[in-house]
Protein backbone atom coordinates (compact mmCIF):
# COMPACT_ATOMS: atom_id res chain seq x y z
CA UNK A 1 0.00 0.00 0.00
CA UNK A 2 1.20 4.03 0.27
CA UNK A 3 1.72 5.34 2.77
CA UNK A 4 0.73 9.15 4.33
CA UNK A 5 2.81 10.32 6.83
CA UNK A 6 2.04 13.59 8.92
CA UNK A 7 4.38 15.12 11.25
CA UNK A 8 3.80 17.73 13.60
CA UNK A 9 6.79 19.23 15.39
CA UNK A 10 4.73 21.93 17.71
CA UNK A 11 6.32 21.75 20.69
CA UNK A 12 3.71 23.70 22.62
CA UNK A 13 2.78 20.59 24.50
CA UNK A 14 6.47 19.15 24.18
CA UNK A 15 5.36 16.40 21.86
CA UNK A 16 5.87 14.88 18.59
CA UNK A 17 3.25 13.75 16.59
CA UNK A 18 3.85 11.27 14.15
CA UNK A 19 1.16 9.46 11.57
CA UNK A 20 1.61 6.66 9.76
CA UNK A 21 -1.13 5.66 7.61
CA UNK A 22 -1.32 3.07 5.12
CA UNK A 23 -3.34 3.19 2.24
CA UNK A 24 -5.06 0.23 0.73
CA UNK A 25 -7.13 0.38 -2.42
CA UNK A 26 -10.96 -1.87 -2.55
CA UNK A 27 -10.58 -4.94 -4.13
CA UNK A 28 -11.54 -3.98 -7.53
CA UNK A 29 -9.83 0.19 -7.68
CA UNK A 30 -6.54 1.57 -8.37
CA UNK A 31 -4.77 3.89 -6.31
CA UNK A 32 -3.83 6.58 -8.89
CA UNK A 33 -2.50 9.70 -6.86
CA UNK A 34 -2.43 12.38 -4.09
CA UNK A 35 -3.57 15.60 -4.07
CA UNK A 36 -4.22 18.76 -2.08
CA UNK A 37 -1.19 19.12 0.45
CA UNK A 38 0.38 16.29 -0.94
CA UNK A 39 1.36 15.23 -4.68
CA UNK A 40 2.23 12.12 -7.29
CA UNK A 41 1.40 8.89 -6.50
CA UNK A 42 4.54 7.79 -4.02
CA UNK A 43 4.47 8.26 -0.13
CA UNK A 44 3.08 11.24 1.28
CA UNK A 45 4.81 13.12 3.73
CA UNK A 46 4.10 16.47 5.57
CA UNK A 47 7.12 17.59 7.75
CA UNK A 48 7.03 20.91 9.95
CA UNK A 49 3.03 21.26 9.59
CA UNK A 50 1.64 25.14 11.07
CA UNK A 51 -1.56 24.89 9.65
CA UNK A 52 -4.65 23.02 8.21
CA UNK A 53 -3.26 20.22 5.27
CA UNK A 54 -5.33 18.81 3.56
CA UNK A 55 -4.37 15.54 1.07
CA UNK A 56 -7.03 13.34 -1.26
CA UNK A 57 -6.09 10.12 -2.50
CA UNK A 58 -7.94 8.90 -5.35
CA UNK A 59 -8.79 6.08 -7.26
CA UNK A 60 -9.91 4.62 -10.54
CA UNK A 61 -11.94 1.38 -10.62
CA UNK A 62 -10.30 -1.22 -12.63
CA UNK A 63 -11.67 -2.10 -16.01
CA UNK A 64 -11.42 -5.66 -17.97
CA UNK A 65 -11.72 -6.45 -21.26
CA UNK A 66 -13.96 -9.08 -22.96
CA UNK A 67 -12.57 -10.10 -25.84
CA UNK A 68 -14.45 -12.84 -28.48
CA UNK A 69 -12.97 -14.82 -31.32
CA UNK A 70 -14.41 -17.13 -33.95
CA UNK A 71 -12.95 -20.19 -34.96
CA UNK A 72 -11.96 -20.64 -37.66
CA UNK A 73 -12.45 -16.39 -38.92
CA UNK A 74 -14.38 -17.46 -41.77
CA UNK A 75 -16.87 -19.93 -39.69
CA UNK A 76 -18.69 -16.65 -38.04
CA UNK A 77 -18.66 -13.58 -35.91
CA UNK A 78 -18.64 -13.12 -31.93
CA UNK A 79 -20.14 -10.26 -30.25
CA UNK A 80 -19.53 -9.47 -26.11
CA UNK A 81 -21.20 -6.55 -24.72
CA UNK A 82 -20.00 -4.22 -23.19
CA UNK A 83 -16.23 -5.09 -24.34
CA UNK A 84 -15.06 -3.23 -21.55
CA UNK A 85 -16.41 -4.05 -17.95
CA UNK A 86 -15.88 -2.56 -14.62
CA UNK A 87 -14.42 -4.79 -11.87
CA UNK A 88 -17.48 -7.43 -10.70
CA UNK A 89 -19.27 -6.30 -14.22
CA UNK A 90 -21.09 -8.57 -16.50
CA UNK A 91 -20.74 -8.84 -20.13
CA UNK A 92 -22.78 -11.38 -23.04
CA UNK A 93 -21.26 -12.67 -25.76
CA UNK A 94 -23.13 -13.93 -28.79
CA UNK A 95 -22.19 -16.22 -32.06
CA UNK A 96 -23.55 -15.47 -35.51
CA UNK A 97 -22.41 -18.53 -38.01
CA UNK A 98 -22.03 -17.66 -41.07
CA UNK A 99 -23.93 -19.28 -44.46
CA UNK A 100 -22.93 -22.84 -44.64
CA UNK A 101 -21.54 -23.21 -40.87
CA UNK A 102 -23.11 -24.49 -37.58
CA UNK A 103 -21.86 -23.18 -34.36
CA UNK A 104 -20.23 -25.99 -32.31
CA UNK A 105 -19.71 -24.67 -28.73
CA UNK A 106 -17.85 -21.93 -26.59
CA UNK A 107 -14.24 -22.21 -25.34
CA UNK A 108 -12.56 -19.93 -22.86
CA UNK A 109 -14.33 -18.58 -20.31
CA UNK A 110 -17.85 -19.90 -21.35
CA UNK A 111 -18.10 -23.24 -22.37
CA UNK A 112 -20.95 -25.35 -23.67
CA UNK A 113 -23.26 -24.51 -26.85
CA UNK A 114 -25.88 -22.06 -24.79
CA UNK A 115 -25.87 -18.63 -24.11
CA UNK A 116 -22.12 -17.18 -22.83
CA UNK A 117 -22.67 -14.45 -20.22
CA UNK A 118 -19.70 -14.18 -17.41
CA UNK A 119 -20.51 -12.48 -14.28
CA UNK A 120 -18.31 -10.91 -11.23
CA UNK A 121 -15.47 -10.14 -13.58
CA UNK A 122 -12.27 -9.63 -11.98
CA UNK A 123 -9.57 -9.93 -15.15
CA UNK A 124 -9.64 -9.92 -18.96
CA UNK A 125 -11.84 -12.74 -20.59
CA UNK A 126 -11.58 -14.17 -23.69
CA UNK A 127 -14.07 -16.29 -25.42
CA UNK A 128 -14.04 -18.57 -28.59
CA UNK A 129 -17.13 -19.81 -30.62
CA UNK A 130 -16.31 -23.04 -32.80
CA UNK A 131 -17.51 -23.40 -35.89
CA UNK A 132 -17.81 -26.23 -38.43
CA UNK A 133 -18.31 -26.26 -41.94
CA UNK A 134 -21.67 -27.77 -43.14
CA UNK A 135 -21.34 -31.09 -45.58
CA UNK A 136 -23.46 -32.45 -47.89
CA UNK A 137 -23.91 -35.99 -49.42
CA UNK A 138 -23.96 -36.20 -53.21
CA UNK A 139 -26.00 -39.60 -53.64
CA UNK A 140 -26.40 -40.39 -57.32
CA UNK A 141 -28.18 -43.59 -58.98
CA UNK A 142 -28.69 -44.87 -62.29
CA UNK A 143 -32.75 -45.65 -63.22
CA UNK A 144 -32.37 -48.60 -64.00
CA UNK A 145 -30.00 -49.33 -63.01
CA UNK A 146 -29.31 -52.15 -65.32
CA UNK A 147 -29.42 -48.81 -67.70
CA UNK A 148 -25.91 -47.86 -66.65
CA UNK A 149 -23.76 -46.61 -63.97
CA UNK A 150 -23.47 -42.99 -62.36
CA UNK A 151 -19.92 -41.69 -60.47
CA UNK A 152 -19.30 -38.53 -58.62
CA UNK A 153 -16.03 -37.21 -57.84
CA UNK A 154 -17.19 -36.09 -54.10
CA UNK A 155 -20.23 -37.67 -52.83
CA UNK A 156 -19.37 -35.79 -49.27
CA UNK A 157 -18.69 -32.04 -49.81
CA UNK A 158 -18.42 -29.01 -48.01
CA UNK A 159 -20.80 -26.37 -48.07
CA UNK A 160 -20.26 -24.48 -50.90
CA UNK A 161 -18.15 -26.82 -53.02
CA UNK A 162 -18.85 -28.88 -55.58
CA UNK A 163 -18.56 -32.23 -57.13
CA UNK A 164 -18.69 -33.60 -60.53
CA UNK A 165 -21.18 -36.50 -62.13
CA UNK A 166 -20.83 -38.57 -65.13
CA UNK A 167 -23.54 -41.37 -66.47
CA UNK A 168 -21.86 -43.91 -68.87
CA UNK A 169 -25.11 -46.03 -70.49
CA UNK A 170 -24.28 -49.91 -70.68
CA UNK A 171 -24.73 -51.17 -74.13
CA UNK A 172 -27.99 -51.21 -75.44
CA UNK A 173 -28.67 -48.03 -73.51
CA UNK A 174 -28.98 -44.27 -73.76
CA UNK A 175 -28.32 -41.76 -71.44
CA UNK A 176 -30.82 -39.32 -72.03
CA UNK A 177 -30.39 -36.67 -68.61
CA UNK A 178 -30.35 -36.21 -65.34
CA UNK A 179 -33.48 -35.27 -62.50
CA UNK A 180 -33.61 -34.74 -58.53
CA UNK A 181 -31.58 -31.93 -57.22
CA UNK A 182 -29.29 -31.15 -59.69
CA UNK A 183 -28.16 -28.34 -62.25
CA UNK A 184 -26.90 -30.25 -63.95
CA UNK A 185 -27.34 -30.16 -67.70
CA UNK A 186 -26.86 -32.88 -70.68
Amino acid sequence: GKFCAVTDTSTSENYTVSRHDALTATAGWTFTGWSGDCTGTGACSIANIQANKSVTATFTQNTYTVTGTASPANGGTVSCTPASVNYNGTSSCTQTATAGWTFTGWSGDCTGTGACSIANIQSNKSVTATFTQNTYTVTATANPTTGGTVTCTATTVNSGDGSTCSATANAGWTFVGWSGDTQCAG
